[in-house]
């Protein structure tokens, strides 16, 4: 499979304890080609839960799967649709490879949604990413 890396400088923000619990929510958009796989590389802070949702434009059928950055996967979801979500908590701050597999065979255009924060539910701050690609 041809892969395409995203390295994105994406950190949670901190929940102060004065404040209350709030979470942080990112959103990337992109198209993945048939029968490939993208590789988006970001960093997390260790103990502050982390949701991811794929959402494809329903073509074909998208996976995901996560790895922390000693190889080992950490999550994942395999489902027969393209819309995907997957819920972890980093034990320590670290990078994490978020894998988008495209197992179909046309182009699908998706949406990585990424929630960070001690309380995903709660109002959602945004921001912009920065993205460096980069072809292999």
């Amino acid at each position: 499979m041809k892969s395409l890396t995203k390295t994105i400088l994406a950190s949670a923000l901190l929940a102060a304890a004065v404040t209350g619990a709030h979470a942080e929510v990112s959103n990337y958009t992109n198209s993945i080609v048939q029968n490939s796989s993208e590789v988006w590389t970001l960093n997390f802070n260790g103990r502050e839960p982390v949701e991811m949702t794929v959402r494809g434009d329903g073509d074909t059928d998208l996976d995901v799967k996560v790895h922390d950055n000693n190889g080992f996967e950490i999550a994942s979801a395999t489902g027969s649709t393209d819309r995907e979500t997957v819920r972890f908590t980093p034990a320590r701050n670290g990078e994490f490879k978020v894998t988008v597999i495209n197992l179909g065979t046309v182009y699908n255009a998706y949406r990585l949604t990424v929630r960070t924060g001690s309380d995903t539910t709660a109002s959602r701050a945004s921001r912009t990413p920065n993205v460096l690609n980069t072809s292999n």
